[in-house]
């Protein structure tokens, strides 16, 4: 019976102390995620908040484009028109006065560029399609800053 009551001791002891080193551990373990887990991700998530909040705090413009066809011959000219539009509103936007068009190849590579200006929200010209162009596709874009 003195045996069993100290086994019974010795085993209620080391279970005490096991809790007690476990805690210490759970202590270290919340300590430790705050520094690198909870906190760390709450703070990105602040950052990638404060990103997504800079990006749209200036207003936003679309382009539609407008070509005079849509295949060209080597010696034609691309004409376009290009319409910046709020889009909240749908109504001709006057926020940039600056357009950027250019002409990339397959591979992205840009091949000719422009500088147009826009006034109410229009801005129109033109690409000569020279030897350079032939036999290939190419993509229009356009953009503001």
């Amino acid at each position: 019976m003195k045996t069993n009551l100290a086994k019974l001791s010795i085993g209620l002891l080391i279970f005490l102390f096991g809790l007690t080193l476990n805690s210490f551990a759970q202590e270290a373990s919340i300590e430790q995620s705050r520094l690198n887990g909870k906190v760390g991700q709450a703070r990105l998530n602040d950052k990638v908040g404060q990103a997504y909040t800079d990006f749209y705090k200036y207003p936003r413009e679309k382009i539609v484009v407008q070509l005079n066809k849509t295949v060209f011959l080597s010696g034609e000219s691309v004409w376009f028109q290009a319409y910046l539009i709020e889009p909240k509103t749908g109504k001709p936007s006057n926020i940039s006065a600056n357009v950027y068009a250019g002409i990339f190849d397959e591979n992205g590579k840009l091949i000719k560029h422009k500088l147009l200006f826009a006034e109410n929200g229009i801005a129109g010209g033109s690409f000569a399609i020279d030897s350079t162009f032939a036999g290939h596709e190419f993509i229009l874009k356009m953009f503001t800053r």
